[in-house]
């Protein structure tokens, strides 16, 4: 993966993160565009992901402030009119003010702890089988007894959705989490 600016790495960890989103291509193939003076022009998104459902979406990441300098939203209404067939169904702009900091923090948990750890990750499953109503990850981690690694597999838990946070926060072991209820 190439990323350019922090910016672009944490709308990277998001995507690479987020379970609906199969597949994440940096740097696409450049679209051609015609401007509104005539000219042809091209422009390369910065990702072009492909989601659980097989739409795809093009990801442009720009500072807020270069956004507004150059009227940007104007050119990706004017690229995205232009789109070749199959490219993308949607066009998505993502500067500094759509980034949650809260998501961004813990899709780098989710990074950080993506590897499996089998008997943790079973354990993690046998634990919170039982449970009913609302637990902390800590409490939870201390029924698994692995240590860090049951924390760590709780997190796979929340991340893969099995687990729901009960508030959106950071991800802390103090964080309480409740199993997602079947219909």
């Amino acid at each position: 993966m190439v990323y350019e600016s922090g910016l672009e790495l944490k709308t990277l960890l998001l995507l690479i993160t987020d379970p609906d989103v199969v597949d994440v291509w940096d740097q696409p193939p450049a679209v051609s565009y015609v401007d509104p003076a005539g000219k042809e022009r091209s422009h390369t998104f910065d990702f072009l992901a492909t989601m659980i459902d097989g739409s795809k979406r093009a990801i442009a990441v720009k500072p807020y402030e270069r956004v507004q300098k150059i009227d940007f939203e104007s050119t990706l209404r004017l690229i995205g009119r232009q789109l070749p067939d199959g490219y993308a169904h949607q066009i998505c702009l993502v500067t500094e003010q759509e980034l949650d900091p809260i998501a961004v923090h813990n899709a780098e948990l989710f990074h950080d702890y993506r590897e499996p750890d089998k008997e943790a990750d079973q354990a993690a499953l046998s634990v919170t089988a039982k449970l009913v109503g609302a637990a902390r990850l800590d409490e939870l981690s201390a029924f698994i007894g692995l240590g860090p690694r049951g924390l760590h597999a709780l997190i796979r838990l929340i991340k893969s959705r099995r687990l729901l946070l009960t508030h959106h926060e950071r991800i802390t072991p103090r964080t309480l989490v409740k199993p997602v209820e079947m219909h």
